[in-house]
């Protein structure tokens, strides 16, 4: 937990240098003739090149001869100076909620999107609020609540500006978005909970957020696959009452659950720390799953089984996707889905190998 924090507050302090810094650079451009968009949409029209060969070279990046001589010849032509602050052409926002640092996954993410943005030449900076920033080439939505990502959407359309969101799958052919498939990790979890001879399995999830619905349609799914109602008694709203309250609700009903299924690895953990503490056996007694594959996970006692999801590259996928966006606009959307992985560990393995 000491090392998440860590690493979470690094990257926060890092964009927060970056948003000081994009200030300063907006102070800059007030009163220089082109705007970055305006001045490369110039050189994209007057060069005959794409914009990412552009944003390349102005972010001083090897590009080939022909089109070196072709933008530096539009350069001249246009009358824009090298000199201009044009190098982070492609001028990446990063909308965050002002909570964000406090899961792990979004500064996997943002190191994601720091790592591509270097190796393409853009700039990235941080935004809280999309009404206050009309600038940048393109948004990148992390960690928001579902009203907050609907009214950055609208805003953002509104500006015809494109956007990614992260870690959200819906279903809108106009939406772009980098994510894992959540709804169908949930389902691993309860088919591998169910696989290990559990039958009823306590849920503690949200359910306005988009996320928090998909891994609760996940848990339907499988419930539903292997003929098992969804009893109401055995899911929680993490809304409406708090994970200390819901484990001790669950034991004391006439049939007990076998077994958890989390919103988060944290969230296990601590089910596990409270089923020990009660005197139950992990997994004997209750089987215990996560998600997100934080680092603890595969040290606590027991090890923890979770679903591992690359949020780095995830965040690298959303600049890509972005990119594309910027370069080929009549490209209405694209949409890309990371590999998740079922990591199997003690705390739910009441089958062995050898006894299948």
């Amino acid at each position: 937990m000491c090392m998440t924090l860590i690493v979470s507050n690094t990257i926060y302090k890092f964009m927060m240098e970056w948003y000081a810094r994009s200030i300063r650079m907006h102070e800059m451009m007030k009163g220089i003739k082109h705007t970055k968009e305006e001045a490369v949409e110039d050189i994209v029209g007057a060069s005959g090149v794409s914009r990412s060969t552009v944003f390349r070279y102005l972010a001083g990046k090897s590009i080939r001869p022909a089109s070196r001589e072709a933008i530096a010849a539009a350069l001249r032509t246009l009358s824009i100076p090298e000199t201009q602050p044009l190098s982070a052409a492609i001028d990446i926002v990063v909308s965050v909620s002002p909570i964000f640092n406090r899961f792990r996954g979004y500064a996997e993410v943002l190191e994601g999107v720091l790592h591509r943005s270097g190796e393409v030449g853009a700039r990235v900076r941080m935004n809280w609020d999309p009404r206050s920033d009309r600038t940048g080439c393109g948004t990148i939505i992390l960690g928001k609540n579902h009203a907050e990502e609907d009214e950055e959407s609208a805003i953002l359309k509104a500006q015809r500006r494109p956007f990614v969101l992260i870690n959200r799958v819906i279903d809108d052919p106009a939406l772009s978005w980098a994510s894992a498939d959540t709804r169908n990790a949930a389902r691993e979890l309860a088919d591998h909970l169910l696989e290990q001879g559990c039958s009823r399995i306590a849920l503690w999830v949200e359910t306005t957020g988009r996320v928090g619905r998909d891994k609760y349609s996940g848990y339907c799914d499988a419930l539903q696959a292997a003929k098992l109602p969804v009893d109401p008694k055995l899911v929680f709203n993490m809304e409406k009452i708090g994970l200390e309250e819901a484990f001790n609700t669950a034991r004391t009903l006439e049939a007990p659950p076998d077994a958890w299924l989390c919103m988060d690895d944290e969230s296990a953990i601590l089910v596990m720390r409270m089923a020990l503490k009660a005197g139950l056996r992990i997994p004997e007694d209750l089987a215990v799953a996560g998600m997100n594959d934080i680092e603890s996970a595969g040290h606590v006692t027991p090890s923890l089984t979770s679903i591992h999801i690359p949020f780095r590259e995830m965040g690298m996928a959303a600049v890509d996707i972005l990119i594309s966006l910027i370069d080929k606009p009549l490209f209405r959307s694209h949409k890309i889905l990371v590999e998740h992985r079922l990591v199997i560990r003690d705390s739910t393995q009441r089958k062995r190998q050898d006894d299948r």
